[in-house]
């Protein structure tokens, strides 16, 4: 269904952001890095950008260094003010497509002070109105609202299903009995 979302959003401009949402633990980022991995062997995007948002880090901090960004000697007002900007010079402007994955998101990005939705929501604009092709997939408990969000629900498989994911996965074979 990822892979799908990303197939038609890079056909339809007004899908920017894919939201992969539900319960804790049941395999949404390893399910969007294959996706990812899946779309790029396929030419879908030319490059992913991964913003683990899930450590205790400052989510900025963690996003200027998921660009190559130094932000040494950095006043927090100048990297919120230039964040766009360093994000612009990272991207080549003659890609066909970046993708951007927020792994972790929750509904405030930075100390309860900016919410995620308005952080993606101007991060899609600013890239836009430079004309630079991303897209934003982004992974937690439930969607943003985000404008312009295709959003994908997983849920968790039953222990059956569970154990033919881990069966068909697994490196070494398995007896009836391990499983």
């Amino acid at each position: 269904a990822i892979v799908q979302a990303i197939a038609i959003s890079s056909h339809l401009p007004e899908i920017k952001a894919i939201s992969v949402s539900g319960p804790p633990g049941i395999g949404k980022t390893q399910v969007v890095a294959k996706a990812c991995e899946y779309a790029c062997e396929r030419h879908m995007v030319d490059e992913v950008i991964n913003v683990p948002l899930t450590s205790s880090k400052n989510p900025l901090e963690i996003f200027l260094c998921s660009i190559g960004v130094s932000f040494c000697n950095v006043s927090s007002e100048e990297i919120e003010e230039s964040l766009f900007d360093w994000a612009v010079e990272r991207i080549e402007s003659n890609k066909r497509c970046t993708v951007f994955v927020f792994d972790g998101c929750t509904p405030w990005f930075i100390d309860g002070k900016v919410p995620t939705k308005v952080f993606v929501e101007d991060f899609i604009g600013q890239m836009s109105s430079k004309k630079i092709a991303i897209k934003v997939i982004m992974t937690g408990l439930r969607p943003l609202s985000v404008k312009g969000e295709k959003v994908v629900s997983l849920k968790g498989l039953n222990p059956k299903k569970a154990a033919e994911v881990f069966y068909t996965a697994c490196p070494r074979v398995l007896t009836a009995n391990e499983l």
